[in-house]
């Protein structure tokens, strides 16, 4: 899947800012079809002006829904059945995180954030790969974290979502690749990402975590993003200087590497 996606549709989830609001630049400027779903719909607005400022011909298509509901991805697919519009390439990257001390985390804040970043994108993928095999062409691109590679402290929860979207992704890319299916799948692990509303929904203001050497941008995502899907990369690490750290990282003994890692977790009382 190699140059531009011309008159490609590319539905993106969580469009309307950060790192869906980047690649879907991304995206118009080779100029696809922009079909983009968040939950407000002034955020979508914006995204929408921003696009049609700096890619005036790109054809975008938005819908507010909150994708934590039962009913998302049905939701979703019957917009885009209703309207004729094929899907090409998903991008499951609507999420959020949980932060803290596991048992202390609310379960209502984990149970909602398992449908978004786990639930949702799975139906999303059952509801276009059957298309997608069919017409033997088309992507789906799911944003994972390095928190889905390595264990974390203070992100098993998150963690433990975003392990599932990268195992998933490459276990079904590599069914599809053993059928002779040209349908791709793509995880995205990036780092911490600067610029987003990430930190504070996940109430992680009071860190570093997104102020430092390994921090990468929303830009540099949409980027390290489209050069995989060029290149045919299943997983990708996000940020430059994560992704040339990643070797040896990942050859330091786990417990050690808890340590190295230890984030500034506190008990509340």
């Amino acid at each position: 899947m190699n140059g531009k996606q011309a008159s490609q549709t590319v539905l993106i989830t969580g469009g309307s800012g950060g790192i869906g609001l980047a690649l879907a630049k991304a995206f118009a400027a080779r100029g696809a079809r922009l079909l983009l779903v968040s939950k407000t719909p002034a955020g979508l607005e914006r995204a929408r002006t921003e696009l049609l400022t700096t890619s005036p011909q790109t054809p975008v298509e938005t819908l507010a829904l909150d994708l934590s509901r039962d009913d998302a991805a049905d939701s979703i697919h019957r917009w885009t059945e209703q309207n004729g519009w094929a899907v090409d390439i998903l991008v499951n990257n609507a999420g959020f995180g949980s932060w803290g001390y596991a048992d202390q985390i609310a379960e209502e804040h984990d149970l909602l954030m398992f449908r978004l970043n786990m639930i949702t994108p799975y139906l999303l993928m059952r509801r276009y790969l059957p298309a997608m095999r069919e017409r033997n062409a088309g992507a789906i691109i799911n944003m994972s974290s390095i928190a889905g590679i390595w264990n974390l402290p203070g992100f098993v929860s998150y963690g433990a979502t975003k392990a599932f979207l990268r195992f998933y992704s490459l276990s079904l890319g590599m069914e599809l690749a053993l059928e002779g299916s040209a349908v791709r799948v793509m995880a995205i692990c990036p780092s911490s990402v600067k610029s987003t509303n990430f930190q504070a929904k996940a109430g992680m203001n009071h860190t570093d975590m997104f102020d430092n050497m390994f921090t990468t941008t929303p830009e540099e995502v949409a980027r390290d993003t489209l050069r995989a899907l060029d290149r045919g990369l299943p997983l990708v690490v996000s940020g430059r200087v994560m992704r040339g750290a990643a070797p040896l990282l990942s050859s330091i003994p786990r417990r050690l590497f808890s340590l190295v890692a230890k984030p500034n977790l506190s008990r509340t009382p």
